[in-house]
């Protein structure tokens, strides 16, 4: 199933609902509301249950900006001559850290891999994707999903005419579960849901 981050039942009894005869189409527009609260934010709000495989190009030796939010990382491996080979294995702590800095204490991901200084053996190579990192990526793990998202998600998939008022820029449309498609044109955002788009949205990063 797909991840939901407000739950069935949470929902239904945000609805008053009591009964099970329309739980297909709620866990549709909660999985619509979901999806598209990762889109107009640019990230998602959970992890794997296992390490995922990522590629990155480098665009300084001492840092990557990492484009997906990050939690931990396994291992991390770079390709030193561009032959498509990631014969150079990074130590967390000797080689490279995880910024920002205060990530976890802030409750937030870490978003860049910088180059220990001055004691970091390697220097990150400039070759299309040659840095290769093994870990846990994602804003959050599922069940500290933030308070915000969860309201916003809820926003999103009320029909009774609230979600009809979620309108971002640049995005044209979006569908919620079978019957119901969200026309987006860039106007009379609210808000209350305008700003929690505004505080998740993954732009509004920062790095240590």
């Amino acid at each position: 199933m797909a991840i939901l981050y407000v739950s069935r039942a949470e929902y239904k009894d945000r609805l008053g609902i009591t009964d099970d005869d329309h739980d297909f189409m709620v866990d549709r527009v909660l999985d619509g509301a979901s999806r598209w609260v990762e889109q107009v934010c640019g990230r998602r709000f959970y992890t794997t249950a296992s390490d995922e495989t990522r590629y990155y190009t480098a665009e300084w030796y001492w840092q990557v900006d990492v484009p997906d939010d990050v939690l931990s990382i396994t291992s991390l491996t770079t390709d030193a001559n561009g032959d498509g080979t990631y014969e150079t294995t990074w130590t967390e702590g000797a080689d490279f850290y995880l910024a920002p800095i205060n990530a976890v204490a802030d409750g937030v991901p870490f978003t860049s891999i910088m180059r220990k200084f001055p004691s970091g053996r390697f220097s990150f190579p400039s070759y299309l994707n040659a840095v290769r990192i093994v870990g846990r990526f994602g804003y959050c793990q599922i069940e500290d999903v933030p308070a915000g998202v969860r309201n916003l998600t809820m926003m999103a998939a009320d029909l009774d005419g609230g979600v009809n008022d979620l309108v971002v820029p640049g995005v044209a449309s979006y569908k919620l579960g079978n019957e119901l498609t969200v026309t987006m044109g860039g106007r009379n955002v609210p808000s209350s849901s305008k700003a929690l788009i505004d505080q998740f949205r993954r732009g509004n990063r920062y790095i240590a």
